[in-house]
């Protein structure tokens, strides 16, 4: 499957999944202060993954542990790789997309909500630094084919 037609599948798959369920959800102080000590405590994690599996376990908030969208995925390098980096749409229709292109290529998604357009560089940065660690064993060692993008803009 070239590039261009995987990016076309995907965005046929994830543009007619519910839109209607789009809603706005700003956090307060209070949840701000939470997701931080959250991600601390997953920060601290990462240094004691010995496995790309297990720094994946510790980027993935607890919200999101049993969620599928979040799932490790193993890599098959005979395969093209795809990221999903999206808003909370995106997490609906991630498995979706897994499931229609099985075996075709390796569906990937961002390890959280990757909320609005102000926050891609800082968590594509943290993933790509964790995920691609050369200590990890079956740490990334591959490059994107399609990296396909779902957030809105940044609150002013």
């Amino acid at each position: 499957m070239s590039p261009s037609s995987l990016t076309t599948e995907v965005r046929n798959i994830s543009c007619g999944f519910g839109l209607q369920k789009l809603k706005g959800i700003w956090m307060n102080r209070r949840t701000s202060v939470k997701i931080f000590f959250i991600t601390c405590l997953a920060w601290i994690g990462v240094a004691n993954a010995g496995s790309a599996e297990d720094a994946w376990k510790s980027l993935v908030s607890p919200r999101h542990a049993k969620q599928a969208a979040f799932s490790f995925v193993k890599n098959d390098p005979d395969l093209p790789n795809v990221l999903i980096y999206g808003d909370s749409i995106s997490i609906h229709y991630t498995q979706v997309v897994r499931d229609r292109l099985a075996g075709q290529v390796n569906v990937y998604r961002i390890y959280e909500n990757g909320g609005d357009s102000g926050t891609v560089i800082r968590k594509i940065n943290r993933m790509q630094n964790v995920m691609r660690d050369p200590e990890l064993v079956g740490h990334w060692s591959f490059e994107w084919d399609v990296v396909q993008f779902n957030v809105g803009l940044p609150r002013p």
